[in-house]
C-alpha cells in the first residue's frame, strides 16, 4: 500500500503526518523491527535504510516507536496502514538463545497470549487481537492500542488515590476479572503498570503474557512460577495459582495506590517484614470500616480464606460503600456551573457510527456536567437538575446521526405510547424494556450485552441511566435504579418541553 503523507510546515521544521478519521497521528519515523538493527527511518520508506529489512509487518503494520522491552518481548507503538493509520501495538517475541531451557516455555506463553486475546478481546476493557503472525523467523502479536496512562504513571504524576477512586477502580476491574475467570483464565500479573486508564476514564487490563488457562481442577493446578514480586500472593510465588490469586494482586495494587506504599529504589518494601512476609494490617486499619472489610478478604495470604470469586468481592463492596446510592427525597443537588460542554468528539463518534464509544462519551459528558466524575455514577438529584440545553443537544445529535432511531425523546415517545408515567408499573416497564432491547424474554441484559449498531431496536440508545455497576457488565438485577433513573430523566425531558412551550 502506498501511503501519501500530509505535509505541514511548522517554522523551520517539516513534519509528516498521517490522518485517520478521528485524529492525526505523527509518523515522523518508521522503527526497524530487526532486533539487531532497530534503526529509525523516514516514515514513508518500506525498507530499512541500514539493514534492508521490511519496515511493515504483513504489508500493513508499521512500527512508529519502541515502547519497551520486558520478559521475552519487545513492544512498539504502530499504525495499521490498511485502516487509515489506526494506532495499534506490535509485540515481538524476543527470546534468549533457542537452546535455552526456557525457550519452548516462552514460545508457548507468547502463543497462548495471542489465543487468549482472541477469546477475551471482545470485552471492552481488554485489548483486542488484530493479528498473530510470523515474519523473518520471528513471532508477532498485533493488538489494539489503548490511548491513556498506566495507573503507575498516574500515581507518579499525582500521588495517592483517595478511597472513592479506589472503590470505583474495584467496581470497574472486578467485573473484568470475573469475566476472564469465567473463561477459565487467570491473569497472574495484575499491577499498576498493567492497568491503563483511557482518556474517557475507562480502565483496561493489559498484558496477558503471563496468563494461565486451566481447563480442569482449577483449584488444584500446579503451574510454572510466573509472578511479579510485590504483587503476587504467597501461593503464586510457590508456583501454584488460583483464580482468587488475581484478587490478592488487585487488592495489593489498590492498597499501594491508596497508601503510596511502594518498594523503594533499593527494593525495601514497607508492606513486608524482615522475613519477607506480608504485613498489611496497619495499612488496612487506616481505611474506613466498610472498605477495610473488603481489603481484609482480598488480601488474605491463605487463598482458602480469601474471596472465592470477584463477584463475591463486588457484592461486599456494594454493600460496604454506598457511593452511588439513590439520594433521599428533597436532598439538594450539586451545583451546576454555567459552562458550555464540548460536543465535538461525540458528534465525530456518532457520524462514524461508533455507537459504543458515543454512548461512553455521552455518559462522560453527563458525569462531568453534574460533577460526579469521582463517584462514577449519576443520581436522581443530578438527573433532576440537568440543564435543558444539554439534554436537547445530546438528543439532537443522537437523533440526527441515527436517522431518528436513537435518542432520549425517541425513548420518551415509545414509553408514552405504551402508557408509561412516573407511577410504578412494572409490567409496563418490562414491556418497554423488551421493546427497546434492554430486556429479552424477561432477562434483563447487562451493559456488555447491549447492541451498539444500527441493527439495535428503535430507542435502544443512549443508555444514560444504567446502574454504574451494570455499566461495567456485571450480571445483576438492574431494574430498580435503571427504572428510577429512566423515569426521572423522562420527567426532566417533559419539564424541559413545557419550559420550551412556555418560552415560545
Amino acid at each position: 500500500m502506498t501511503r501519501t503523507p500530509i505535509h505541514f510546515n511548522a517554522g523551520e521544521a517539516k513534519t509528516d503526518l498521517y490522518a485517520d478519521r478521528d485524529n492525526v497521528i505523527a509518523l515522523n519515523l518508521s522503527q526497524c523491527l530487526d532486533p539487531n538493527c532497530l534503526a529509525s527511518n523516514p516514515g514513508h520508506l518500506d525498507e530499512c535504510q541500514r539493514c534492508g529489512s521490511d519496515l511493515r509487518l504483513a504489508g500493513r503494520y508499521r512500527a512508529v516507536q519502541s515502547i519497551g522491552v520486558g520478559g521475552f518481548a519487545s513492544t512498539f507503538k504502530a499504525v495499521d496502514e490498511h485502516r487509515l493509520g489506526t494506532p495499534c501495538v506490535i509485540k515481538q517475541f524476543l527470546p534468549q538463545q533457542q537452546d535455552n531451557p526456557t525457550y519452548q516455555k516462552a514460545v508457548d506463553l507468547f502463543t497462548q497470549e495471542a489465543f487468549l486475546l482472541k477469546d477475551l478481546g471482545n470485552h471492552p476493557q481488554i485489548p483486542e487481537l488484530k493479528a498473530f503472525l510470523e515474519q523473518d523467523g520471528r513471532l508477532y502479536i498485533v493488538q489494539q492500542y489503548i490511548e491513556g496512562r498506566s495507573l503507575r504513571r498516574e500515581f507518579e504524576q499525582r500521588g495517592c488515590f483517595d478511597e472513592a477512586e479506589i472503590i470505583q477502580m474495584l467496581k470497574s476491574l472486578l467485573p473484568v476479572l470475573q469475566f476472564i475467570h469465567d473463561q477459565r483464565v487467570i491473569h497472574r500479573d495484575i499491577k499498576p503498570s498493567n492497568i491503563i486508564r483511557k482518556v474517557d476514564g475507562t480502565l483496561v487490563l493489559i498484558d496477558f503474557g503471563s496468563s494461565h488457562q486451566s481447563y480442569t481442577r482449577l483449584f488444584d493446578r500446579r503451574t510454572p512460577k510466573t509472578a511479579t514480586p510485590g504483587y503476587a500472593p504467597p501461593e503464586q510465588m510457590k508456583g501454584q495459582v488460583y483464580p482468587n490469586s488475581d484478587l490478592f494482586s488487585l487488592g495489593l495494587t489498590c492498597l499501594r495506590l491508596l497508601t503510596g506504599s511502594f518498594p523503594d529504589e533499593y527494593g525495601a518494601d514497607p508492606l513486608l517484614n524482615d522475613r519477607g512476609e506480608w504485613c498489611l494490617d496497619n495499612a488496612i486499619q487506616g481505611l474506613s470500616d466498610g472498605l477495610a472489610v473488603v481489603f481484609e478478604n482480598l488480601l488474605q495470604t491463605d487463598a482458602s480464606h480469601r474471596y472465592a470469586s470477584a463477584q463475591a468481592a463486588l457484592e461486599d463492596l456494594a454493600a460496604a460503600a454506598e457511593i452511588c446510592r439513590v439520594p433521599l427525597a428533597g436532598r439538594a443537588g450539586p451545583p451546576v456551573e454555567d459552562w458550555m460542554p464540548d460536543y465535538t468528539h461525540l458528534q465525530t463518534l456518532l457520524a462514524a457510527r461508533q455507537y459504543r464509544e458515543a454512548d461512553g462519551e455521552t455518559w462522560r459528558l453527563l458525569l462531568q456536567l453534574t460533577h460526579r466524575i469521582a463517584q462514577g455514577c449519576l443520581n436522581l438529584d443530578a438527573l433532576e437538575t440537568l440543564p435543558c440545553s444539554v439534554l436537547d443537544a445530546l438528543d439532537r445529535l443522537w437523533q440526527t446521526h441515527s436517522q431518528g432511531r436513537f435518542g432520549l425523546r425517541v425513548q420518551q415517545q415509545l414509553y408514552r405510547e405504551l402508557g408509561g408515567t412516573a407511577e410504578f408499573d412494572f409490567p409496563l416497564w418490562q414491556t418497554f424494556a423488551n421493546r427497546v432491547g434492554w430486556c429479552e424474554d424477561r432477562r434483563w441484559l447487562n451493559y456488555a450485552e447491549l447492541t451498539f449498531t444500527d441493527r439495535a431496536p428503535l430507542g435502544h440508545l443512549p443508555t444514560c441511566c444504567i446502574h454504574a455497576l451494570n455499566r461495567q457488565g456485571v450480571e445483576q438485577d438492574v431494574r430498580g435504579w435503571w427504572r428510577l433513573g429512566f423515569v426521572t430523566l423522562m420527567e426532566r425531558l417533559k419539564a424541559c418541553s413545557r419550559l420550551s412551550d412556555f418560552q415560545s
